[in-house]
């Protein structure tokens, strides 16, 4: 299973390498508004991932510093993370309750109006994922959607 993940995950920053972008919500326009906990702070659902097209991915960023995932990521079922973050300036950073750290830092952007978020991976400024605040369905939450158990992956990895 872990193969298929690494596999399904190299495929995914393959295809966001070779995507092109120009939708214009690049967090470099004139509208854009500086990032802080409390605009970062709510749900997010995730609306683009590159040209990734079998994913869908909820976050919520508490105002404690806390995180819950869900995502549904080449799978039928969502699983669930949580941990911590921190935003320093523009970069977001974080770990997963069991103290992995995530894959990337992020370059977070909003647009003015705070409703879009824009995550940039610091290492590679391809990989660009687009979200609008959104509430999480109580479905998700309540884990009907969610795999069979604790919702947890033998990875303790998630989309961050």
């Amino acid at each position: 299973m872990k193969i298929i993940r690494h596999i399904a995950f190299l495929a995914a920053i393959t295809a966001m390498v070779c995507s092109c972008d120009g939708n214009g919500i690049s967090g470099t326009g004139s509208g854009d508004i500086p990032a802080d906990a409390g605009t970062l702070s709510g749900s997010w659902h995730m609306t683009s991932w590159g040209t990734v097209t079998a994913a869908d991915i909820y976050v919520d960023f508490r105002t404690d510093g806390t995180f819950d995932l869900y995502q549904r990521v080449y799978s039928p079922y969502y699983e669930h993370f949580d941990g911590t973050w921190t935003l320093d300036g523009n970069t977001l950073d974080g770990n997963y309750s069991d103290g992995t750290p995530w894959r990337s830092s992020y370059t977070v952007s909003l647009n003015e109006d705070a409703s879009e978020l824009t995550l940039t991976d610091t290492f590679d400024s391809e990989d660009v994922s687009r979200f609008i605040r959104a509430a999480i369905p109580e479905d998700i939450l309540s884990g009907i959607l969610g795999t069979k158990g604790t919702m947890e992956t033998s990875s303790g990895k998630g989309f961050l």
